[in-house]
């Protein structure tokens, strides 16, 4: 066979090669995913906790949560807690008092100019302090946040709902026979979520947001003839209050790439079958999906 007739023959069938492999694309919002899942009603973006009172009304939280019925604190407790605060406080401070006394006698500021033996000291009491004042940041969070989860039992929570979106979206994925699916999330900074790292500034989370509009949605059920716009005026307030750029990192997703245009829709799929496994109502559905017909990334095209 010469090449003329080689090249003719794989013109020919490269085109039948690629129709037969042509797969069908989805794509989904697994951020507006994530917002909308049930427990997200629970979630305080400010202080960054669940509430301990609505998850107490959910058995299968009780492994995630230490004392999980426990939403109050007694002024005994209390007490105890700012005790161990201020012991903390004190310990911190004879770590640092420890790390002047060398570089003084050094007569230096600077690490590398210290001999082997006190540089490894510095670096000794500089772990000391970093694990204390982590310590001291959670017990300062669980007395001013008393019935809210502790930062490990959030993320342990949160990594729960994570999985369920995932499970969702791949069992959307399936349902709707779609090969490959794309995210369309706005990306957020890589190290979800940021804003979860253990420190004094922990519980300073966005301002604004208040999960009890989804939380009622999903827990009030409305009779007559407004009932559906009552819904869906509440669904746009809250799609409003976590659309905000800056809110995506401390949403329960990690960065995946962004979709720009085309792709089969499996968000309806998936919220559905979240819904169906937290037996939120068909009427809260769909309204939800009503709203979301309208909803372009935090703007609305309405008629």
């Amino acid at each position: 066979m010469n090449r003329l007739m080689l090249l003719i023959l794989i013109i020919t069938i490269l085109p039948l090669n690629f129709a037969d492999a042509k797969e069908k694309i989805g794509k989904i919002n697994i951020g507006l995913l994530a917002s909308l899942h049930p427990e997200m009603s629970k979630f305080d973006f400010q202080t960054m906790g669940f509430s301990k009172e609505m998850l107490s009304k959910y058995k299968h939280w009780e492994p995630y949560i230490k004392e999980f019925t426990k939403t109050e604190t007694s002024i005994k407790e209390l007490e105890a807690k700012k005790e161990k605060r201020a012991f903390l406080e004190e310990q911190i401070r004879f770590a640092l008092s420890k790390k002047s006394e060398i570089f003084d006698r050094n007569k230096t500021t600077l690490l590398e100019k210290l001999q082997e033996k006190d540089r490894e000291e510095i670096e000794k009491l500089d772990r000391y302090i970093n694990d204390k004042l982590e310590e001291e940041a959670i017990l300062d969070y669980s007395i001013r946040n008393p019935n809210f989860t502790l930062p490990d039992e959030t993320m342990k929570i949160l990594s729960v709902i994570e999985q369920e979106i995932i499970e969702a979206v791949e069992l959307a994925a399936e349902k709707n026979d779609c090969d490959v699916v794309l995210n369309s999330t706005i990306p957020n900074p890589y190290g979800y979520p940021v804003s979860y790292h253990k420190s004094p500034d922990y519980y300073n989370g966005a301002i604004g947001i208040n999960q009890s509009t989804y939380y009622a949605i999903l827990s009030t059920k409305i009779e007559g003839r407004y009932a559906k716009d009552w819904q869906k005026t509440k669904i746009k307030e809250w799609l409003a209050m976590i659309s905000r750029p800056s809110l995506q990192d401390e949403l329960p997703v990690k960065p995946y790439p962004l979709v720009l245009k085309g792709g089969f829709d499996l968000l309806p799929s998936a919220l559905e079958i979240l819904y169906e496994k937290y037996n939120v109502d068909s009427q809260v559905y769909n309204a939800v999906i009503e709203v979301l017909k309208e909803y372009k990334g935090g703007i609305y095209n309405e008629k």
